[in-house]
């Protein structure tokens, strides 16, 4: 065992039972090989040959009056000969072999051990020996780092034995036992069954329900011509990328961010972009795609995996889609978001604090508890909803967002890249390991997974806000309510008053009165009709601001789907983004009760399986 990690050795026995459930999942290449030399001694040769090849053809073709392969085609054969040797080279770097070979060494250690009694001599060979079985070592530590998505807080000792029950744990939550088919409401086990209960569940999801352009043009007509962008900006917003800025974009990433269907990530894109010939094709393909729309085939490709939520895991609407796309795909939409954040950080309105700059979710924590704080000593009849949009992501409409991306007044030909690049999208799916052959079309929906979606739905979402904060009948949530302006003053600037918050698509609504609910019900009605947007009203929970229950509030809101009440007589505290908001002393104790569990669970429970020993000093 590598000395640096311990001074123990090392017995070890593994018992491998075969499974058909989990399949082999996509080919991703190791990180780790951009920094393999004999990885990079391989790859430019093979780039400079294709590139030489690449040249003759062109040149045969022009003579021929053939039409050339595009940039594109160009860029995606490319990523096919990097992938090709990445595999090559991969195979050598891969765990078993790397385990094969360690073994073999090890033999070698113990021979050298039982045939050279002589101290010094055993010693000076043992030293090269015990330094290659540690190089190798700490590589399979490495690698089994990647495959349990840990990082190496501290250089202490290392336990192979937690990454390895952390990969284990990590594939078991990923793991789908069984689905209920949507349309038989049959219990799928086996990966064939499973996959159809996908495929028709997203079909239908990705499917665009006609939409009413009058409530589209209602919702748009809430952005002032004054929260656009200035025309004088599109000229930055379209300006060329250059090979600086697609280096940049391989950095600013997480580097062991999952890739696409190409399997290359970041680390390895930032190798070819140090190709002159490779970089010179890739900022074609950028420039292509930003200026005229055109990309390459796999940019339209994903593969959709499942993320466990909270609920029933059979039941399909308990898993988040998340797709994996291609890094360089990734790098382009992440290069537009950075041009745009900028300007639209200053247009988003401020009650949508998610996934943007300088915005902090603890602020609408601190909202929320502020104005309970208060409405308990006014005793307040004001509640708060808490809206659940089902699936708010998946159900935007393409015509909706491009007609809030034009009143926005982003470029056009922006706007009509991106739709095509996120509406024109074929989705994989992904099951336990097993890819389905056939593909889905995604004609609704932000996929989830590609830096530039939170503010796209940010976009799309931000009618909605402005449609309440903006509405003078509506009332909301008062800070002053309970102290009246004295008449001799004349005229008095009007109460401060809360009205809505976002983060995302998790949405709070204060309500005053019965009058509010019914406007809010008219704003979502519209929404809705414009979007494609589903309200959860039976996951929508409702709760008063002061903690005084409230026989008339909890009538109206029962009447009408809402069912969930919290108030001071509720065993447990309501849980807002993360936040345990209380009404009374037993709510807090439960809370602090709940947070003391999570931190034995997820801290001590760790270090009690390293067998980590804790030296405490005496008092």
């Amino acid at each position: 065992m590598e000395r640096s990690w311990t001074d123990h050795a090392l017995l070890r026995a593994r018992f491998v039972f075969s499974s058909d459930r989990q399949g082999h999942g996509l080919w991703r290449a190791n990180p780790r090989l951009a920094t393999n030399p004999y990885f990079t001694d391989s790859l430019f040769p093979a780039l400079d040959e294709f590139f030489v090849n690449l040249e003759l053809t062109e040149s045969i073709d022009l003579a021929a009056a053939v039409e050339p392969t595009t940039p594109q085609a160009n860029w995606d054969e490319l990523k096919a000969l990097v992938r090709n040797i990445a595999k090559q080279v991969g195979r050598n770097k891969s765990n078993n072999a790397m385990e094969r070979q360690c073994k073999r060494l090890q033999r070698k250690r113990n021979r050298i051990c039982r045939h050279h009694q002589e101290p010094h001599t055993r010693l000076q060979l043992l030293r090269a020996i015990e330094s290659k079985i540690g190089s190798i070592q700490r590589d399979i530590a490495e690698n089994q780092r990647l495959r349990a998505g840990h990082h190496w807080r501290e250089h202490g000792e290392t336990s192979a034995g937690y990454l390895k029950r952390t990969i284990e744990t990590r594939a078991a939550k990923k793991s789908i036992t069984g689905l209920l088919h949507p349309t038989t409401n049959t219990l799928c086990t086996n990966p064939l069954a499973m996959q159809s209960a996908a495929f028709t569940f997203y079909g239908k999801l990705y499917s665009p329900d006609p939409v009413v352009p009058d409530s589209i043009n209602t919702l748009c007509d809430s952005i002032p011509p004054t929260d656009s962008i200035p025309t004088d900006e599109h000229i930055a917003l379209q300006s060329p990328f250059t090979i600086a800025d697609l280096l940049s974009g391989t950095l600013r990433t997480k580097l062991h961010s999952s890739p696409g269907v190409d399997g290359l990530p970041y680390a390895i894109i930032n190798v070819i972009l140090q190709h002159a010939k490779a970089a010179k094709l890739a900022v074609k393909v950028f420039n292509d795609a930003l200026t005229l729309g055109i990309f390459p085939a796999s940019w339209l490709k994903t593969c959709m995996c499942l993320l466990p939520k909270s609920g029933d895991l059979s039941n399909l609407k308990n898993w988040r889609p998340l797709s994996l796309i291609c890094c360089d795909a990734k790098i382009f939409t992440r290069l537009l978001n950075s041009r745009l954040m900028p300007l639209m950080n200053k247009l988003i309105c401020p009650q949508q604090s998610g996934f943007m700059h300088g915005r902090f979710i603890g602020e609408n924590g601190l909202i929320f508890q502020t104005t309970k704080l208060i409405a308990t000593q006014q005793s307040s009849e004001t509640i708060a909803l808490l809206l659940d949009q089902e699936k708010a992501y998946d159900r935007v409409h393409p015509d909706y967002l491009r007609a809030v991306m034009l009143k926005f007044n982003l470029p056009t030909n922006i706007i009509h890249f991106l739709l095509t690049l996120f509406f024109s999208t074929q989705i994989h799916i992904n099951i336990n390991g097993h890819i389905s052959q056939s593909y889905l079309i995604q004609q609704r929906g932000i996929r989830q997974g590609d830096p530039i979606s939170p503010l796209l739905f940010n976009i799309a979402f931000d009618p909605f806000l402005r449609s309440i904060h903006q509405n003078p009948q509506f009332q909301g949530f008062n800070f002053s309510s309970g102290a009246s302006p004295p008449s001799s003053l004349g005229s008095y600037p009007p109460p401060l008053a809360v009205k809505i918050l976002a983060y995302a698509d998790d949405t709070l609504v204060y309500l005053q009165s019965s009058h509010d609910f019914m406007i809010l019900q008219q704003a979502i009605n519209t929404y809705m009709q414009a979007s494609n947007a589903l309200l959860n009203f039976h996951k929508t929970v409702a709760t008063s601001l002061s903690g005084k229950p409230s026989a008339s509030w909890s009538a109206l809101l029962t009447a009408n789907g809402i069912n969930a009440w919290h108030d001071r007589t509720s065993a447990t505290p309501l849980i807002y983004l993360g936040y345990p908001i209380c009404s009374n002393i037993t709510q807090r104790n439960v809370a602090f009760k709940n947070s003391m569990t999570l931190f034995e669970t997820q801290s001590i429970s760790t270090h009690n399986a390293n067998s980590l020993s804790v030296v405490v000093p005496r008092l």
